[in-house]
């Protein structure tokens, strides 16, 4: 064990000032495993500890701090302009920006097809499950889907074959190019990603030929097959569930994201930021709004009010994965989610209503990043709130650089989704640029898009 340091001060004060110290610090020693060995760089005699990242152990020494929360205000110094609201409810009702129900019952029927294919060549598949954009609904007739496979168990428990086979046995029976039993090609095979994938596409009718601007009933559909993204799969239903709490969520995911693609800033493979980062940036900002939007489906109190039939409380892979996927305790005003210390008895409604439009929301948003040090401030919906970074023990994502955003994963809470952004001046520049229009009353197209 690490002694902490001697500080006269409240425990939570003591916990705080060593994580900044051990922050500061990119290795502390520990001492070792019994039966570990020393590596060639240590010495043969002298105590035996080993040297390790703070990030692996400061979660273990000190446990997860209370957050020193940032509130939005209630009142924004930016109005949305009437020609503004009037042209996001414009696009917002265009058949292309979102997708209809009818279009989620076609990708559930895409989807069975797709399993009842792979089960033919792996037998060890019992299910290709929907995740992404898919599964949350927070997509549009240009989206990708993502599939996850799940596979029997033998009698020790573990998958019947391990999840790079499968992949491997699709890849090498198909190769690229060749159409599988008639539905399925696959592009590419990304075997070394962090989660292996395999990327196809297939003619599907899961977009209308308004949504498409082709006559045709089947259109091409990219996809991409993974066999171990379990915590993608329950982070996707836990967007959704968001989703359901409040109807303006979805539109403003999708309107962001819009906005994100259009600047060139929503796709991490190109080192910015992905959709699912931004769903999250937004989501923990949904939250902090004055009166919130939407709750904390992690927190035990919501959880609690919840239908137990629709709590979620799974452990996968030593990340555990508690959240309720019920939206009606939200909706029917359940007391106690937000208790306010000034009425303890709760005789006023502990929730009012926010009843600010999308228009004035994504005002408010650009208004909110655009005047942030946004690596001064945590994006976490598991705390419910925007943090502040020095009050978390995620401070450990500080590097050289500091990381532009600091975004906390619901479920692997040791990850920073924006880990992988280094175009900081592409990024703020966009959020500046973008409110810069806002200010001086351009159209919408402009905002949502770069131009010179």
């Amino acid at each position: 064990m690490i002694a902490r340091p001697p500080i006269q001060s409240s425990p939570k004060e003591q916990a705080q000032t060593f994580a900044i110290k051990l922050a500061n610090s990119q290795t502390i020693s520990i001492p070792m495993r019994l039966g570990q060995r020393r590596n060639k760089n240590q010495k043969s005699r002298g105590p035996r500890t080993q040297r390790v990242r703070t990030s692996s152990v400061l979660p273990q020494i000190i446990g997860p701090l209370p957050p020193l929360q940032v509130v939005i205000p209630p009142s924004p110094k930016c109005q949305a302009s009437a020609s503004l609201e009037a042209e996001i409810d414009i696009i917002v009702n265009q058949p292309t920006f979102a997708a209809s129900q009818e279009n989620l019952n076609a990708i559930e029927d895409a989807r069975q097809r797709i399993e009842a294919t792979i089960k033919e060549i792996v037998p060890e598949v019992t299910d290709v499950v929907l995740f992404g954009s898919g599964s949350s609904t927070v997509m549009s007739s240009n989206s990708d889907l993502d599939f996850c496979l799940t596979f029997r168990c033998n009698d020790k428990g573990e998958p019947a074959i391990p999840y790079e086979t499968a992949l491997n046995r699709l890849h090498k029976r198909f190769g690229y190019g060749h159409r599988m039993k008639d539905l399925i090609t696959i592009n590419e095979y990304v075997r070394w990603a962090r989660v292996p994938v395999l990327k196809c596409h297939a003619m599907l009718p899961i977009w209308s030929p308004e949504q498409t601007g082709s006559a045709e009933p089947n259109t091409k559909v990219s996809f991409d097959i993974v066999s171990s993204n379990f915590l993608g799969v329950q982070n996707s239903r836990l967007i959704r569930t968001y989703t359901e709490c409040d109807e303006r969520v979805r539109l403003f995911l999708l309107l962001v994201k819009k906005w994100a693609k259009g600047w060139g800033i929503g796709d991490a493979s190109q080192q910015t930021l992905s959709s699912y980062g931004w769903n999250l940036i937004c989501l923990s900002y949904l939250q902090a709004c004055t009166p919130p939007i939407i709750p904390n489906l992690q927190s035990e109190a919501y959880i609690t009010a919840s239908n137990p039939d629709l709590v979620v409380d799974l452990n996968i892979e030593g990340k555990e994965c508690r959240f309720s996927r019920d939206s009606q305790p939200w909706k029917s005003r359940a007391p106690g989610l937000l208790p306010n210390p000034d009425d303890p008895l709760q005789t006023e409604d502990p929730r009012p209503v926010n009843t600010t439009s999308l228009a004035q929301l994504f005002v408010n948003f650009m208004e909110f990043l655009s005047n942030s040090y946004t690596n001064e401030i945590a994006f976490s919906i598991k705390h419910g709130a925007l943090c502040t970074t020095n009050s978390i023990e995620h401070l450990l994502f500080y590097r050289n650089p500091v990381p532009l955003f600091i975004i906390v994963d619901p479920f692997d809470i040791g990850r920073n989704v924006g880990v992988q952004i280094n175009k900081e001046t592409k990024v703020i520049s966009a959020i500046k640029q973008t409110f810069a229009k806002i200010l001086g009353g351009s159209h919408l197209s402009s905002i949502l898009s770069y131009s010179s």
